[in-house]
């Protein structure tokens, strides 16, 4: 009778055990936002805005984006949704959407005017808390012609089949243009009262790039280029950035404006030491995401694999293999910390914490044993700075995790059921002996 019911205990566990490892991917499934492919994309439809459609486009030949990352496509349902979360973004500060119309685009942080045919930008405009502030009365790339224009949540792009020019709505006002083998001239010409300094001053290992700081007393920003050449030049009352490169890329990006980050300056220091590869801001609701992508190297890539509200993969990757910082931004509903604990792993493999900023940003080393994170948190927003040690194709992955939930969560009560199947079967084959 004992053999019997132990018999029969040890079946029934284990076809709990299974129907249970079964229901794990059907979990996983619907909590988990994946990027969506391009003819998914295609099938969403587009939505008029101004001349120029509305168009979520995925794995595109750009080296920043917008992401919209959703398991299931309802097209209207969809746009509506992507809508709501990007408005949800300038609320916490991450991304705004950028609307355009006959030449002009205006969004959350920036606005400019562009000729579409020449692509030269004017006025390109940073909005802060308490005025506006235009940087460049124009922005000009020699023989430049448009052949493709169009808009991605917060990110503007134009192009042709040699130079891509994209615009971030976003805190950082990010201005990357992007050259094949054939190059490109780019010419600033910087607004009246907006200062220049021709190298970026008291920056010890800033040889690594050309680079020149423009500012005024209510912002600052870097200009700046991998492997090309920089100069400044002057015509009567007008200053002018001219930069020339080939199979390279611009960057502008300034302090976030309406931030109270107290990293952000260290941050800025870091980008103009060239420490920083790249950053990437993301939202996660009711099993969908929007994420905007900002590469500031050029042989550097990231993009989420998977969002879920406490739970983000990423992607990481790039050809140079010095160990840099990656950045992230999330709001406080995508990343919950309070009375939480965060994991943060890479490839699988733990990530040591750390309260120091110049333990991430000016880590060294090619080990995982140097791979370090720093939390920031502010009121709306969660900010993490990954140094990954060495790159070739990582899987960056971020958790919050209530205490105990490793034992009590889906995968603890698998692996407690597991453990017990085994116990039981062991027990009826022990028996029979």
């Amino acid at each position: 009778m004992l053999v019997t019911s132990m018999k029969n205990i040890g079946h029934k566990i284990i076809m709990i055990a299974i129907a249970a490892a079964l229901l794990v991917p059907i979990v996983a499934t619907s909590a988990s936002a994946t990027p969506m492919s391009s003819s998914q994309t295609e099938s969403m439809g587009q939505e008029e805005m101004g001349d120029h459609p509305w168009n979520w486009t995925y794995g595109s030949m750009w080296h920043d984006d917008m992401q919209y990352m959703n398991g299931q496509v309802q097209s209207q349902e969809a746009m509506e949704q992507a809508m709501e979360m990007l408005q949800e973004g300038k609320r916490k500060g991450l991304f705004a959407a950028l609307t355009y119309s006959d030449g002009m685009a205006i969004g959350g942080y920036i606005s400019f005017q562009i000729d579409e045919t020449t692509g030269t930008i004017n006025d390109y405009t940073i909005l802060t808390e308490s005025e506006d502030i235009t940087i460049f009365e124009g922005i000009e790339i020699q023989d430049f012609d448009v052949q493709d224009l169009r808009v991605q949540g917060s990110v503007f792009q134009v192009s042709n089949e040699t130079i891509q020019v994209i615009v971030h709505d976003n805190p950082t006002g990010m201005f990357h243009a992007v050259s094949n083998d054939t190059g490109m001239t780019i010419s600033f010409r910087v607004a009246e009262g907006i200062q220049i300094s021709d190298g970026v001053p008291e920056c010890l290992g800033c040889d690594d790039f050309e680079s020149v700081l423009v500012y005024s007393d209510e912002f600052y920003g870097i200009l700046y280029t991998d492997e090309g050449t920089i100069t400044v030049d002057s015509d009567g009352d007008d200053n002018y950035i001219n930069i020339t490169t080939a199979k390279d890329h611009v960057i502008f990006r300034m302090k976030p404006v309406f931030s109270h980050n107290g990293m952000d300056d260290q941050i800025m220091q870091a980008m103009m030491k060239n420490r920083i590869a790249g950053e990437i801001s993301l939202i996660v609701r009711d099993g969908c995401a929007v994420t905007n992508t900002m590469e500031y190297q050029n042989h550097f890539r990231i993009r989420a694999m998977e969002a879920e509200q406490n739970r983000i993969v990423l992607q990481v990757s790039s050809e140079n293999h010095e160990g840099k910082v990656v950045i992230v931004n999330m709001d406080r509903e995508t990343l919950r910390t309070q009375d939480r604990e965060i994991e943060v792993r890479l490839d699988g493999l733990g990530v040591e914490p750390t309260d120091n900023p110049l333990e991430v940003l000016y880590a060294s080393g090619a080990e995982m044993d140097d791979c370090r994170y720093m939390l920031v948190e502010t009121e709306d927003s969660v900010q993490l700075l990954v140094y990954v040690p060495s790159f070739s194709t990582h899987l960056l992955s971020i958790e919050s995790i209530l205490p105990g939930e490793e034992i009590f969560g889906l995968p603890g009560v698998l692996a407690i059921v597991g453990a017990v199947s085994i116990v039981g079967v062991a027990a009826v084959f022990i028996r029979k002996k």
